[in-house]
């Protein structure tokens, strides 16, 4: 049963057994974060398919953790990831190491839901993402029962050198999943600078290019750009059209 978000952020529920959500792609697990609070027992844990080309051992721990702050580093502090962003100044492994423990606090009170996107085979950390807030916001549909709902506030970056492997569709499937099966979220954001038309292009693909509309920018003051916003219903039609394709990750 997934609870609601009043229920996330009693004790009794913080103080419960973490769970964990594991979502396993041909070739790249996306693992989330999240914690008590968001989830109220095991059979919360949402398990996919795992396509293996090649046996190897389980997927890692799924939580970020101190000795992934290097590479989150370098994801984060190479200006070849964001090319059309300046990169946070004064970044470093010791900022990550002192964030790993806030993320793991927040996801536990059901404030956010970071995750690690890791290569199975190596192990090899090349993607950070998962939701940057879960906030309450009015139903995308006015046929819904209440007038509010859980929002999936996502946000991903993958490494420019695993750019165009298919681990972007991986891990974005993979966060949209997550946040209507597990999470219960009313419906899933995401937003890009308006000059990223790769990223336009990413969500013609799956499906998704009729739900882009616009929004000012928390980028840049006085500028605006793109919104994605759509319900489970929207996304299982894209879900749909993608495996019609052959092409659904997980």
């Amino acid at each position: 049963m997934i609870v609601t978000i009043e229920d996330q952020l009693t004790p009794s529920l913080i103080e419960s057994a973490i769970q964990t959500s594991q979502f396993c792609g041909k070739r790249s697990t996306t693992l989330t974060n999240a914690k008590a609070g968001i989830y109220s027992g095991q059979d919360d844990v949402l398990q996919l398919p795992v396509a293996l080309h090649h046996h190897h051992s389980p997927p890692r721990n799924p939580q970020a953790v101190l000795s992934d702050a290097d590479a989150i580093y370098h994801l984060l502090s190479d200006q070849a990831n964001f090319p059309y962003d300046e990169v946070q100044p004064d970044l470093s492994p010791e900022v990550f190491r002192s964030r790993v423990d806030k993320w793991a606090h927040a996801t536990a009170e059901g404030r956010s839901a970071f995750m690690v996107v890791v290569v199975r085979e190596t192990d090899e950390l090349i993607g950070f993402g998962g939701f940057n807030s879960l906030p309450r916001a009015p139903a995308l549909r006015s046929s819904h029962d209440s007038a509010e709902e859980l929002v999936g506030d996502a946000g991903l970056v993958i490494d420019h050198q695993s750019w165009r492997k298919g681990f972007a569709t991986e891990a974005f499937c993979a966060t949209m999943e997550f946040s209507f099966r597990t999470l219960g979220c009313g419906h899933f954001s995401i937003d890009t600078a308006k000059e990223i038309e790769t990223w336009r292009a990413f969500m013609k693909e799956m499906g998704l290019g009729g739900t882009e509309d616009r929004m000012d920018s928390w980028r840049k003051q006085g500028d605006w750009e793109y919104v994605y916003n759509f319900d489970q219903e929207t996304s299982g039609e894209a879900k749909k059209g993608l495996k019609t394709k052959g092409r659904w990750p997980l």
